[in-house]
């Protein structure tokens, strides 16, 4: 009996030893991040430019906004952005882009030129749209990105929402 008992504590301090070896070394897991932030008026962000117009000008900025979550949710190389926006035109389309190289908010010449199309959305009755849109694979390395949400309709394209930037790093 006492040497039963011995060999059930001898398995149970081994395999405790064990699981820090495993995990010590075992594949590495990818640095989590969240980020989350607003998306404001285009004229707010790029005053006196071609951002602040006849469209944006006729937004109010306490009620047209947004919010954005940036996220890995387990996924290694992935980032999914889940936006959340207020206010727009009740049925209005809207084309959702990302800025792959960031902004600096208050000097236009950082928008763009790396621009990718995440979808077209329709608000509802209420002017509120929830998109979700997930990334292909990154490679390593340190990114920052912004979104912005376009009135689809007029004869231009006409950008009312620019969110913060989101920086990040895939190891």
């Amino acid at each position: 009996m006492r040497s039963y008992r011995t060999l059930i504590i001898s398995v149970v301090v081994l395999a405790a030893l064990a699981v820090p070896v495993c995990t010590t070394f075992g594949a590495g897991k990818p640095k989590a991040f969240h980020l989350d932030g607003v998306l404001a008026t285009a004229d707010l962000v790029f005053p006196g430019t071609r951002y602040d117009n006849f469209v944006t000008q006729a937004l109010d900025p306490e009620v047209t906004t947004g919010d954005f979550v940036a996220d890995r949710l387990g996924l290694p190389k992935q980032v999914v952005i889940q936006a959340w926006l207020f206010g727009l035109e009740a049925e209005g389309t809207y084309r959702i882009y990302l800025d792959r190289t960031g902004i600096t908010a208050g000097d236009v010449s950082t928008a763009g030129p790396v621009w990718q199309l995440l979808g077209t959305v329709t608000a509802d009755a209420d002017g509120y749209v929830n998109f979700t849109w997930t990334s292909e694979e990154l490679t390593v390395g340190d990114y920052q990105w912004s979104v912005f949400v376009n009135k689809v309709g007029y004869k231009f394209n006409y950008t009312e929402l620019i969110s913060d930037n989101m920086a990040f790093s895939i190891n």
